[in-house]
């Protein structure tokens, strides 16, 4: 039994002796009478000792089920302690806060927003890094990261925050040299510039024709 498996157990348990049977427990946590049940029996498995003797109609605690209550709402008390002290401290919001951003977003939509945060949470104080090499989050020390491209790495917890469209673009010089595109396939022949994302791979390009169909393709950039 892993440790979230112990704490729906627990609750199980004490709701189920505080309302002194499985179904009014079961009402109080949103789960069915039987997952109550299982969730006691099994952690009466895990102890070694029978918490609860049931009949028809009502549950009694052992001597061993009344300990363990007692203990078990020491426990409970001290998690909602720790869960409302870290909202406490999220509502106050200050402390130091490091962030690494493209130079690109970071000039164009961070540096505007961040007099505004500062009014907000006068306690907050914020170290910025405008860099677009790739960065180890967790060994630099980095609290949050915004970037464009899928995050590779699992172990991060990501949100979307915008999405960024593209354009295709060419300078007037540069048309008049090579000709414009006038489909997709054309581009092959032209010196493309594109950009690496997180993955180090350079994103397909997609592009929806007149009549509403995709197509995607590979650049080949020249830069």
């Amino acid at each position: 039994m892993d440790v979230s498996q112990h704490v729906r157990a627990i609750l199980s348990f004490v709701e189920a002796a505080d309302a002194g049977s499985f179904s009014a427990a079961a009402r109080k946590l949103g789960i069915s009478a039987a997952a109550v049940s299982k969730n006691i029996a099994g952690l009466e498995q895990v102890l070694g000792v029978r918490l609860m003797n049931r009949t028809t109609r009502k549950i009694n605690l052992t001597e061993e089920g009344a300990l363990f209550l007692s203990q078990a709402r020491i426990a409970l008390g001290a998690l909602d302690s720790a869960v409302d002290n870290l909202v406490a401290r999220k509502v106050e919001m200050n402390g130091h806060v490091k962030i690494a951003t493209s130079a690109a977003f970071g000039r164009e939509y961070l540096l505007p927003v961040l007099p505004g945060l500062f009014e907000l949470y006068p306690g907050l104080t914020v170290d910025v890094d405008f860099d677009d090499r790739m960065r180890d989050l967790i060994h630099d020390g980095y609290d949050i990261a915004i970037r464009g491209g899928r995050i590779v790495d699992s172990s991060l917890i990501t949100r979307p925050v915008c999405r960024l469209k593209t354009v295709l673009a060419a300078s007037p010089d540069y048309l008049a040299m090579y000709g414009a595109p006038s489909i997709p396939e054309d581009l092959i022949r032209h010196r493309l510039i594109a950009r690496r994302f997180l993955g180090g791979r350079i994103n397909p390009w997609g592009f929806k024709r007149q009549d509403g169909s995709l197509i995607t393709m590979e650049p080949q950039p020249r830069y």
